[in-house]
């Protein structure tokens, strides 16, 4: 089967759950001995083709993101500029059979139009809500209603012209339905490797990995990785860092990059950083040995659809600790694989992260339940039920002619 992805954001450059799962994605299906080429923001004016593994991908002419508050050398975010061309270019030369969205965003929207003109089965991944482009705050104010308004829009009209719609977690697709949707979306976890992310074998190899990244022999780790970004409520956690008590004796890894500075932060509230490890942005191969380094994985976001790093935490053995927000109650048992606290609740959090740190045996059986509650979203498992999918919308094309199916696969 020859299938063509088309994503707003693609790692690398670009760091976030979305741009890693579409790649993922990629290589999993070309790993399958499918033919399958990207269609994604380049790093210039001009447009590009490069090899990534056993796919090809072809990077449209950008430009960096300079909207207020983003730094494009952090972010690696990029703004396509006629993505049509290439898209068009990608559709004539490779003929794809199939034609998967990464949505929302400008590439993936110009697709869907073009696809809908060749009569090419659309599949689509919704992978963002307005929430991941306003920073927090007042979201009740009219200005914020009416942004949201017009990206809901904007998402849903890009999901109705498309043959199937998948979700990576049941409460994103009920959250698309809620929304308007006419058409059932399907959950489909974006999945994780349990061979590549895996618990430490023994003791030892947890002190190798924490003398590698700089991190004490003993003592619990805290671990955020993910974008310093403001939409991340990464406030939340550093108001909590300072709600604990002195006699916490954690250390705070950090790792990924953004516009916020973890260390300044938590300097202004008076945390003192000589516990504070900023490990910057890792690369794919050194990612799973972080996780088997630490003890916990804090992701206090609520704009979640599924958070990718809670999946590779959980099977790496961690405990874990999120806000009971949109799609992390799906990946965290409250009591059982971690802590959930409530939205913006510093205190809720210190309280939590401060109950796993004093409790080394509830540390251990978290972290034990959290592995065996992400088996079900083993990779192998979502590439088949990926897969099955675009069968479906093939089958069904081919007895319906060129129209989408209304109502989806």
């Amino acid at each position: 089967m020859r299938l063509l992805y088309v994503a707003d954001m693609y790692y690398p450059p670009t760091l976030g759950g979305s741009a890693i799962a579409v790649r993922r994605l990629a290589h999993g299906m070309a790993a399958r001995g499918h033919e399958v080429q990207v269609v994604a923001p380049g790093h210039g004016l001009f447009d590009t083709a490069e090899k990534d593994g056993r796919t090809v991908v072809i990077r449209c002419g950008a430009i960096p993101d300079l909207r207020p508050g983003m730094d494009p050398r952090k972010t690696g975010i990029r703004l396509p500029l006629l993505p049509a061309i290439a898209i068009r270019r990608a559709m004539d030369r490779f003929r794809p059979d199939l034609i998967h969205l990464q949505v929302p965003g400008y590439t993936a929207a110009t697709a869907a139009v073009l696809a809908r003109l060749d009569g090419t089965p659309l599949v689509a991944t919704c992978h963002g809500i307005p929430e991941n482009f306003w920073a927090p705050g007042d979201r009740s104010q009219p200005l914020f209603q009416a942004f949201g308004r017009f990206i809901w829009s904007l998402i849903l009209e890009n999901l109705e012209r498309c043959d199937a719609v998948l979700a990576p977690t049941r409460i994103a697709a009920d959250l698309l339905r809620a929304q308007g949707l006419r058409k059932a979306a399907l959950p489909v976890s974006n999945g994780v490797d349990l061979e590549v992310y895996r618990p430490p074998v023994d003791a030892g190899e947890r002190r190798m990995l924490r003398a590698r990244f700089g991190l004490p022999d003993e003592g619990p780790v805290v671990l955020y990785a993910g974008r310093f970004a403001p939409e991340k409520r990464l406030e939340v956690l550093f108001d909590a860092m300072a709600h604990m008590s002195p006699d916490a004796a954690a250390t705070w890894a950090f790792v990924g990059r953004g516009v916020l500075d973890p260390v300044a932060e938590l300097g202004r509230r008076g945390v003192d950083t000589s516990r504070v490890r900023m490990l910057g942005l890792l690369m794919d191969q050194d990612m799973p040995l972080i996780y088997r380094a630490v003890d916990v994985l804090v992701l206090p976001s609520e704009a979640e659809l599924q958070g990718l790093v809670l999946l590779e935490a959980a099977a790496s053995g961690c405990a874990l600790v999120g806000a009971r927000a949109l799609a992390i109650p799906e990946a965290i048992e409250h009591e059982v694989t971690g802590f959930l606290h409530e939205p913006g609740d510093a205190p809720g959090l210190a309280a939590a992260l401060w109950r796993l740190i004093r409790e080394p045996g509830l540390l251990d059986r978290m972290g034990s339940a959290a592995q065996e509650a992400v088996r079900h979203h083993a990779i192998p498992a979502c590439l088949d039920r990926t897969l099955a999918i675009y069968e479906e919308v093939m089958a069904r094309r081919e007895r319906r002619g060129t129209a989408p199916d209304p109502e989806g696969a």
